[in-house]
Order: structure tokens, then sequence, then C-alpha cells
């Protein structure tokens, strides 16, 4: 892993961790766990979620895949997907796409879970999550819910040298999701509060 990120509350608790592999020639793969302590693994992790992403100029598009079917009936991937010698999941079963638009300041993203369809064409269904990085010196994103609602907030502090954002994230809102929609728009390291 060329770079990591834990994500935990204020009082240190880790709520996600976020790893990214590199590839020479394609886009990253960026790995989202929970923590999953187990006897012999006091500090274990268990991935929730892996991210493939498709990076262009000024658009990106981040396919999110988990290892249980999204909705009845679905399909998992008939290959590995993220073009890794080594699986990270044993199926991969399309979750969630994230569409990124970027500036040179700015930029915005929609967050939607697929809701039906095949491999080949899935269907997504409404807007489940909008972030938007705003015009500012230091880094400031936000995330709001379907109703316009803010409910993570993504900025670092003072300094110009900081790259550790801070989430404060909503109690009620699904930590991975939201994390996802923040991370693309260019950080990958915070401290993450609910």
């Amino acid at each position: 892993f060329n770079n990591s990120g834990v994500y935990e509350t204020h009082g240190h608790i880790v709520l996600a961790v976020e790893e990214r592999k590199a590839l020479l020639s394609f886009d990253p793969v960026h790995i989202f766990s929970v923590p999953n302590p187990t006897e012999d693994d006091p500090e274990g992790l268990q991935i929730v979620a892996v991210a493939i992403a498709n990076q262009g100029f000024m658009e990106d598009t981040y396919r999110l895949y988990r290892p249980v079917a999204s909705f009845e009936g679905q399909a998992a991937a008939p290959e590995n997907p993220t073009k890794l010698k080594e699986p990270i999941l044993e199926e991969y079963y399309l979750w969630a796409q994230v569409d990124t638009k970027r500036g040179l300041a700015v930029g915005n993203n929609t967050f939607r879970l697929v809701t039906g369809g095949t491999i080949d064409a899935p269907v997504f269904g409404d807007v489940l999550y909008t972030g938007e990085k705003l015009n500012s010196i230091h880094f400031f994103a936000t995330v709001k819910d379907a109703d316009g609602t803010l409910i993570t907030k993504a900025q670092t502090q003072k300094g110009l040298l900081n790259d550790n954002p801070t989430l404060d994230i909503s109690a009620t809102t699904d930590a991975v999701a939201v994390v996802a929609c923040a991370f693309v728009m260019g950080y990958l390291r915070a401290d993450v509060r609910r």
C-alpha cells in the first residue's frame, strides 16, 4: 500500500480504514475496511467495499464493490475487476457508483446505489448523496443527503502543508458511503467524528 487513511472518532475509535493500491498503468484501487476484532486479532479489519477508479482529466467514475449482493438475484462480477493479481474479495458485487467532476479549485460528485440491471448494464437509483469541494484556501468539502441536508463536513486545519482533513459525519449516515464521497475530492487521510 502506498497510502492509507484511518477514519476515527474524536475519541480515536476507528470507524473505517481506507487503503490504496496503486497500479502502474491503471487507476488506483481503494479498499474500505471497518473494525472486526477477534480473539486472535484484536485489531482485525473486515473489508466492506472496494472502489475502482476510472479517472479522466476532469471527470472520474468510481465503482464500489462489496462481497454481498446489493439486490436479490444480482450476479457477481465474472472476474476480478481490480486488475490486481491477488483478489481482495472472494466475489465482487457492484454496490454503488460515485461520479465526480473537478475544476481547478472546486468539484462535485454524486453517490448512487445499484438497484438492478446486469453486470454490463447496471441500473442505478436516484442520487443518495452529493459531495461538493468548495473554493477555499484550505480543503473544504461538504456531503449532503438527497433532501439537501448537510450530513458531512470535511476540512483541513490551518497550515499550508496540512493534508489531513477532519470529517464530521451525522450519526445516522453510512460512514463508508460519505467517506467515499469525500475522499474522491482529493484527500485520503482523515479524522472522522460522529
